[in-house]
């Protein structure tokens, strides 16, 4: 059968292939599909003409598969079943025994502080569902979505387009990070600020951080001398350089109890922000997909 054929084929003709098949007989196929034999008799026919095979002939008194439908009959059979285990953990989803795996991407810092908790949570109810976190793509997270290869997008974002939902974790704000005894301490403000060297955190190596914007409505501007791809470097470049880092506090303040590091508020005024996760409008009835994002949201808080 050709890819066009599969296309143009009623699906519900496979259950009835799979009837017959296993029943070799279309009047118990007809039973056991609760149709009645003329109706059988015409999927057999429809499936005979789509597949260029006569599928089930006389044998005696009942009917044979040809080589074609014994070809068919065992994978057949295995691919409904799974189709049909699939559609019943959608409709009734049981953590306990669910194999499913979500993926989500988020930035690196996001997995450190809430993974371990959610993780160990979902472990305790669905200890075989499945965790990915991979690095979030602002340029094709819209596209993952629609595709469904992410599951979940977790970051900074503003209203959700169409065709996408969205819900805040939790609301944070930004800090600086300096190492204990850092000389900016004994007399930090804006002057001191812009004075020392900068870290900053960027995944591409390019282009400012969103502190840099307020400072311009300020005219000033900061020296960036260390980027770094991944949130966890700042903590020990913090605590052994005199770089300061901008970051949002809950990051900065898991860095104090590993680091020999100080938090201090900004020294200008910058709005709060909201940490979100996103998903496409197509799970948000999902009782499986529901049940993650409820766990999300719980750890994250």
């Amino acid at each position: 059968m050709s890819a066009a054929t599969l296309r143009s084929l009623d699906l519900n003709l496979l259950v009835a292939l799979d009837a017959l098949l296993t029943e070799q007989s279309v009047t118990r196929a007809a039973q056991r599909n609760g149709v009645s034999q003329p109706a059988m008799s015409q999927a057999l026919a429809r499936l005979r003409t789509a597949f260029d095979d006569p599928l089930l002939v006389r044998a005696g008194r009942g009917m044979a598969p040809t080589a074609l439908a014994e070809d068919l009959g065992s994978p057949l059979h295995r691919l409904l079943s799974q189709l049909d285990n699939l559609l019943r953990e959608r409709g009734n989803f049981t953590p306990a025994t669910s194999t499913r795996t979500f993926r989500i991407q988020c930035l690196d810092h996001f997995s450190a502080l809430h993974l371990p908790q959610i993780a160990a949570a979902i472990g305790q109810q669905a200890p075989d569902v499945g965790i990915v976190a991979e690095r979030l793509s602002y340029d094709t997270l819209a596209d993952d979505l629609e595709r469904g290869t992410t599951d979940l997008v977790i970051g900074v974002f503003r209203d959700a387009p169409a065709g996408q939902m969205q819900r805040t974790l939790h609301e944070d704000h930004f800090v600086c990070l300096l190492r204990s005894g850092h000389p900016a301490l004994e007399r930090w403000g804006l002057d001191e600020f812009v004075s020392w060297p900068h870290g900053l955190i960027s995944t591409t190596g390019r282009g400012g951080g969103a502190i840099d914007y307020f400072l311009r409505q300020h005219d000033r501007e900061r020296r960036v001398s260390v980027r770094v791809p991944h949130f966890l470097a700042a903590g020990a470049l913090a605590e052994d350089t005199d770089l300061v880092f901008t970051m949002a506090e809950r990051l900065a303040l898991s860095f104090v109890t590993r680091f020999d590091v100080v938090c201090v508020d900004l020294p200008i005024p910058v709005p709060s922000f909201s940490v979100v996760m996103r998903w496409h409008r197509r799970d948000h009835e999902d009782p499986a997909h529901r049940w993650f994002r409820d766990h999300l949201a719980h750890s994250a808080r």
